[in-house]
């Protein structure tokens, strides 16, 4: 909180206690996405928040359990399988998709992730955006935070474009690709929570129905043009990069 604290892209905290286990923060008057008149501009400025996070903690070391988009996924798989077996198998279809957008993403630099970029974590001010609700922070892939809220806010094909101009600088079409793939891991990651919290009682809710809304969400998405051409810009991209080094080093 400190790190994020001092880049001005949380509310200040103004109490913590151990018993009960309770953090309190300044509130943050504000407007939700949903009710500003210019989304788009919004959607910028959420687009320049993440770009400061990212590129101000770039390297960081700080393990979350499911901050990562491949092992905190494996990792809530895992309790999924300890708790509901029979519904953990079918999963089985998304971690193919997993396993290939991993290997379309190639290695990276992981940054500090919020990794929970919904819109009722999101405060829209007139300059600015600030995000609340830090539970998931650690360390990952940058995109996946970008990914992550370009799909739990549902931006139309132009929103998206906004949302990484601002992040970028300028519209990198193997940036756009990757934001885009990981809008289906960002079903995956939900769907997955949702059967796990559906196990303990976590709240009153109803996380089966939640659960296969997010898989009928990723089966969409995976069938989408959208999705199988940044699947191939990305491997293209990457074939040619590893040709590329195979030729200096020859």
């Amino acid at each position: 909180m400190a790190m994020v604290l001092d880049l001005g892209l949380a509310p200040e905290v103004l109490g913590q206690w151990t018993e009960p286990r309770v953090l309190v923060s300044e509130f943050v008057e504000g407007a939700l996405l949903s009710a500003v008149p210019d989304r788009v501009h919004a959607t910028a400025l959420v687009g320049q928040a993440l770009a400061k996070l990212h590129k101000h903690t770039q390297g960081v070391v700080m393990t979350g359990p499911i901050s990562d988009p491949y092992s905190g996924t494996a990792w809530i798989l895992n309790q999924v399988k300890s708790e509901a077996p029979a519904t953990a198998e079918t999963f089985a279809w998304t971690m193919d998709i997993l396993a290939r957008i991993q290997a379309a993403r190639g290695p990276y630099t992981p940054s500090l992730l919020h990794s929970d970029v919904s819109e009722g974590n999101v405060i829209i001010l007139p300059d600015r955006a600030v995000l609340i609700d830090w539970e998931y922070v650690g360390a990952g892939d940058p995109y996946y935070d970008v990914g992550d809220f370009a799909e739990k806010v549902k931006l139309s094909s132009s929103e998206e474009e906004a949302l990484l101009c601002a992040y970028d600088g300028v519209l990198v079409p193997t940036s756009l690709a990757m934001a885009r793939l990981y809008r289906f891991v960002s079903m995956l990651r939900e769907a997955l929570w949702s059967v796990r919290a559906g196990t303990t009682g976590f709240t009153e809710f109803d996380y089966a129905n939640y659960a296969r809304a997010c898989l009928a969400r990723m089966r969409e998405i995976s069938q989408s043009s959208e999705f199988a051409d940044s699947l191939h810009l990305l491997e293209n991209t990457n074939q040619g990069e590893m040709n590329d080094l195979r030729q200096r080093h020859s």
